[in-house]
Protein backbone atom coordinates (compact mmCIF):
# COMPACT_ATOMS: atom_id res chain seq x y z
CA UNK A 1 0.00 0.00 0.00
CA UNK A 2 1.43 3.39 -0.98
CA UNK A 3 1.17 6.38 1.31
CA UNK A 4 1.95 10.01 0.60
CA UNK A 5 3.62 11.95 3.44
CA UNK A 6 2.46 15.57 3.69
CA UNK A 7 3.82 18.18 6.12
CA UNK A 8 2.04 21.50 6.60
CA UNK A 9 2.22 24.52 8.92
CA UNK A 10 -1.18 25.52 10.27
CA UNK A 11 -2.29 28.51 12.35
CA UNK A 12 -5.12 28.61 14.88
CA UNK A 13 -4.86 32.15 16.38
CA UNK A 14 -6.23 32.87 19.83
CA UNK A 15 -7.62 36.16 18.54
CA UNK A 16 -9.42 37.05 15.31
CA UNK A 17 -7.10 37.88 12.42
CA UNK A 18 -8.45 41.42 12.25
CA UNK A 19 -7.52 42.04 15.87
CA UNK A 20 -4.12 40.46 15.28
CA UNK A 21 -3.54 42.92 12.41
CA UNK A 22 -4.49 45.87 14.65
CA UNK A 23 -2.10 44.70 17.37
CA UNK A 24 0.69 44.29 14.79
CA UNK A 25 0.03 47.81 13.49
CA UNK A 26 0.13 49.33 16.99
CA UNK A 27 3.35 47.42 17.77
CA UNK A 28 4.94 48.69 14.59
CA UNK A 29 3.90 52.27 15.42
CA UNK A 30 5.43 51.95 18.91
CA UNK A 31 8.69 50.67 17.44
CA UNK A 32 8.77 53.56 14.93
CA UNK A 33 8.29 56.16 17.69
CA UNK A 34 10.98 54.48 19.78
CA UNK A 35 13.40 54.54 16.85
CA UNK A 36 12.72 58.23 16.16
CA UNK A 37 13.15 59.01 19.84
CA UNK A 38 16.49 57.21 19.92
CA UNK A 39 15.48 54.78 22.62
CA UNK A 40 18.01 51.99 23.06
CA UNK A 41 17.23 48.25 23.03
CA UNK A 42 15.00 48.33 19.94
CA UNK A 43 16.24 44.94 18.76
CA UNK A 44 15.26 43.25 22.03
CA UNK A 45 11.89 45.01 22.16
CA UNK A 46 11.20 44.27 18.48
CA UNK A 47 12.10 40.61 18.92
CA UNK A 48 9.77 40.43 21.93
CA UNK A 49 6.87 41.90 19.90
CA UNK A 50 7.49 39.39 17.10
CA UNK A 51 7.67 36.46 19.54
CA UNK A 52 4.42 37.47 21.24
CA UNK A 53 2.77 37.83 17.82
CA UNK A 54 3.90 34.35 16.79
CA UNK A 55 2.63 32.84 20.03
CA UNK A 56 -0.78 34.48 19.51
CA UNK A 57 -1.08 32.88 16.04
CA UNK A 58 -0.68 29.44 17.68
CA UNK A 59 1.32 27.76 14.89
CA UNK A 60 1.31 23.95 14.65
CA UNK A 61 3.33 21.65 12.41
CA UNK A 62 1.10 18.89 11.05
CA UNK A 63 2.33 15.69 9.45
CA UNK A 64 -0.09 13.43 7.56
CA UNK A 65 0.08 10.13 5.75
CA UNK A 66 -2.41 10.08 2.89
CA UNK A 67 -3.52 7.04 0.94
CA UNK A 68 -4.52 7.93 -2.64
CA UNK A 69 -8.05 6.75 -3.51
CA UNK A 70 -8.36 4.31 -6.38
CA UNK A 71 -10.10 5.16 -9.66
CA UNK A 72 -13.39 3.37 -10.22
CA UNK A 73 -14.32 1.37 -13.31
CA UNK A 74 -18.05 0.68 -13.41
CA UNK A 75 -19.08 -2.41 -15.40
CA UNK A 76 -22.80 -2.88 -16.18
CA UNK A 77 -23.78 -6.33 -17.45
CA UNK A 78 -27.07 -6.78 -19.32
CA UNK A 79 -28.65 -10.18 -18.53
CA UNK A 80 -32.20 -9.35 -19.56
CA UNK A 81 -34.41 -11.73 -21.56
CA UNK A 82 -33.23 -10.48 -24.96
CA UNK A 83 -29.70 -11.57 -24.03
CA UNK A 84 -30.90 -15.18 -23.87
CA UNK A 85 -31.31 -15.30 -27.65
CA UNK A 86 -28.64 -17.40 -29.34
CA UNK A 87 -25.29 -17.22 -27.58
CA UNK A 88 -25.56 -13.57 -26.54
CA UNK A 89 -25.49 -14.37 -22.82
CA UNK A 90 -22.39 -16.54 -23.23
CA UNK A 91 -20.67 -13.75 -25.20
CA UNK A 92 -21.68 -11.21 -22.56
CA UNK A 93 -20.34 -13.19 -19.61
CA UNK A 94 -17.15 -14.06 -21.47
CA UNK A 95 -16.59 -10.40 -22.34
CA UNK A 96 -17.30 -9.32 -18.76
CA UNK A 97 -14.78 -11.84 -17.42
CA UNK A 98 -12.11 -10.79 -19.91
CA UNK A 99 -12.73 -7.09 -19.24
CA UNK A 100 -12.57 -7.60 -15.45
CA UNK A 101 -9.20 -9.35 -15.77
CA UNK A 102 -7.76 -6.52 -17.87
CA UNK A 103 -9.05 -3.86 -15.50
CA UNK A 104 -7.74 -5.77 -12.48
CA UNK A 105 -4.28 -5.74 -14.06
CA UNK A 106 -4.41 -1.93 -14.04
CA UNK A 107 -2.85 -0.42 -10.95
CA UNK A 108 -4.90 1.76 -8.66
CA UNK A 109 -8.25 0.57 -10.08
CA UNK A 110 -11.40 -0.39 -8.18
CA UNK A 111 -13.85 -2.47 -10.27
CA UNK A 112 -17.55 -2.29 -9.47
CA UNK A 113 -19.99 -4.56 -11.31
CA UNK A 114 -23.75 -4.15 -11.66
CA UNK A 115 -26.04 -6.70 -13.35
CA UNK A 116 -29.31 -5.71 -15.01
CA UNK A 117 -32.02 -8.39 -15.28
CA UNK A 118 -35.60 -8.40 -16.57
CA UNK A 119 -38.30 -7.60 -13.98
CA UNK A 120 -40.42 -10.52 -12.81
CA UNK A 121 -43.93 -10.86 -14.19
CA UNK A 122 -46.32 -8.72 -12.17
CA UNK A 123 -43.72 -6.12 -11.32
CA UNK A 124 -44.94 -2.54 -12.02
CA UNK A 125 -42.03 -2.17 -14.46
CA UNK A 126 -42.28 -5.61 -16.09
CA UNK A 127 -42.85 -4.00 -19.51
CA UNK A 128 -40.29 -1.20 -19.14
CA UNK A 129 -37.61 -3.05 -21.11
CA UNK A 130 -33.87 -2.93 -20.47
CA UNK A 131 -33.11 -0.19 -17.93
CA UNK A 132 -29.34 0.13 -18.22
CA UNK A 133 -29.12 3.79 -17.25
CA UNK A 134 -31.42 3.36 -14.27
CA UNK A 135 -28.86 0.91 -12.89
CA UNK A 136 -26.08 3.35 -13.86
CA UNK A 137 -27.68 6.23 -11.95
CA UNK A 138 -28.29 3.99 -8.94
CA UNK A 139 -24.61 2.96 -8.93
CA UNK A 140 -23.47 6.60 -9.12
CA UNK A 141 -25.19 7.29 -5.81
CA UNK A 142 -22.36 5.39 -4.10
CA UNK A 143 -19.49 6.50 -6.36
CA UNK A 144 -17.69 9.84 -6.27
CA UNK A 145 -17.75 11.20 -9.84
CA UNK A 146 -14.23 12.51 -9.35
CA UNK A 147 -13.07 8.89 -8.99
CA UNK A 148 -15.11 7.44 -11.86
CA UNK A 149 -12.66 6.65 -14.66
CA UNK A 150 -15.16 5.11 -17.10
CA UNK A 151 -18.33 3.05 -17.44
CA UNK A 152 -18.40 -0.15 -19.50
CA UNK A 153 -21.79 -1.48 -20.65
CA UNK A 154 -22.05 -5.00 -22.06
CA UNK A 155 -25.42 -5.38 -23.78
CA UNK A 156 -27.16 -6.44 -26.98
CA UNK A 157 -28.02 -2.82 -27.71
CA UNK A 158 -31.69 -2.93 -26.69
CA UNK A 159 -31.73 -0.10 -24.13
CA UNK A 160 -35.03 1.54 -23.23
CA UNK A 161 -33.96 4.35 -20.90
CA UNK A 162 -31.35 6.20 -22.94
CA UNK A 163 -30.76 9.61 -21.32
CA UNK A 164 -31.11 12.93 -23.06
CA UNK A 165 -27.71 14.29 -24.18
CA UNK A 166 -28.37 17.31 -21.94
CA UNK A 167 -29.04 15.15 -18.87
CA UNK A 168 -27.08 16.74 -15.98
CA UNK A 169 -26.10 13.30 -14.63
CA UNK A 170 -23.88 12.86 -17.70
CA UNK A 171 -21.76 15.88 -16.79
CA UNK A 172 -18.45 14.86 -15.25
CA UNK A 173 -19.34 11.17 -15.24
CA UNK A 174 -16.52 10.09 -17.55
CA UNK A 175 -16.73 8.17 -20.83
CA UNK A 176 -19.25 5.36 -21.37
CA UNK A 177 -18.12 2.43 -23.53
CA UNK A 178 -20.44 -0.19 -25.06
CA UNK A 179 -19.63 -3.78 -25.99
CA UNK A 180 -22.44 -5.25 -28.12
CA UNK A 181 -23.22 -8.96 -28.01
CA UNK A 182 -24.83 -11.03 -30.75
CA UNK A 183 -24.30 -11.48 -34.46
CA UNK A 184 -23.13 -8.42 -36.38
CA UNK A 185 -25.47 -9.31 -39.28
CA UNK A 186 -28.52 -10.16 -37.15
CA UNK A 187 -31.75 -8.24 -37.78
CA UNK A 188 -34.61 -7.22 -35.52
CA UNK A 189 -37.86 -9.15 -35.59
CA UNK A 190 -41.08 -8.05 -33.89
CA UNK A 191 -44.08 -10.24 -33.03
CA UNK A 192 -47.15 -7.99 -32.81
CA UNK A 193 -50.56 -9.14 -31.56
CA UNK A 194 -53.14 -7.52 -33.85
CA UNK A 195 -56.45 -8.71 -32.38
CA UNK A 196 -56.31 -10.75 -29.18
CA UNK A 197 -59.54 -12.47 -28.10
CA UNK A 198 -61.46 -10.69 -25.37
CA UNK A 199 -62.18 -14.09 -23.77
CA UNK A 200 -61.80 -17.78 -24.44
CA UNK A 201 -63.58 -20.93 -23.27
CA UNK A 202 -61.50 -23.86 -22.07
CA UNK A 203 -61.53 -26.65 -24.64
CA UNK A 204 -62.96 -24.42 -27.37
CA UNK A 205 -60.99 -22.92 -30.30
CA UNK A 206 -60.43 -19.18 -30.52
CA UNK A 207 -58.89 -16.82 -33.07
CA UNK A 208 -55.71 -14.87 -32.45
CA UNK A 209 -54.32 -12.61 -35.16
CA UNK A 210 -50.67 -11.58 -35.07
CA UNK A 211 -48.03 -10.15 -37.38
CA UNK A 212 -44.31 -10.80 -37.63
CA UNK A 213 -42.32 -7.79 -38.82
CA UNK A 214 -38.76 -7.96 -40.13
CA UNK A 215 -36.15 -5.34 -40.71
CA UNK A 216 -37.10 -4.07 -44.22
CA UNK A 217 -33.51 -4.37 -45.38
CA UNK A 218 -33.44 -8.08 -44.57
CA UNK A 219 -36.79 -9.20 -46.02
CA UNK A 220 -35.29 -10.70 -49.16
CA UNK A 221 -32.52 -12.45 -47.23
CA UNK A 222 -34.51 -13.92 -44.34
CA UNK A 223 -36.24 -17.30 -44.79
CA UNK A 224 -39.89 -17.83 -43.86
CA UNK A 225 -40.58 -17.30 -40.18
CA UNK A 226 -41.93 -20.29 -38.27
CA UNK A 227 -44.11 -19.38 -35.29
CA UNK A 228 -44.71 -22.03 -32.64
CA UNK A 229 -47.61 -22.06 -30.16
CA UNK A 230 -46.89 -23.84 -26.90
CA UNK A 231 -49.20 -25.11 -24.19
CA UNK A 232 -47.63 -26.02 -20.85
CA UNK A 233 -44.24 -26.27 -22.53
CA UNK A 234 -45.38 -28.45 -25.44
CA UNK A 235 -45.65 -27.27 -29.04
CA UNK A 236 -49.29 -27.64 -30.10
CA UNK A 237 -49.08 -25.89 -33.46
CA UNK A 238 -46.58 -24.39 -35.88
CA UNK A 239 -47.27 -21.83 -38.58
CA UNK A 240 -45.07 -20.38 -41.33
Amino acid sequence: MTYEAVTSLNFAPYLPWMMMAIIAGISGLIMLIAWISGIKGLVVRGSLFVLIGLLLTNPTLQQEKREPLKDVALVIIDETDSQKIGNRLFQTRETAEDLSKKLAATSNMDIQIRTVTSPVVGDPNDDAGTLIFSAWREALKNIDKNRLAATFVITDGQIHDMPNPNDPTLVGSGPIHFAISGDRNATDRVLEIISPPSFAIVGKPFTLRFKVSENPEAVDETPAVIVSAELEGEVVRQMA
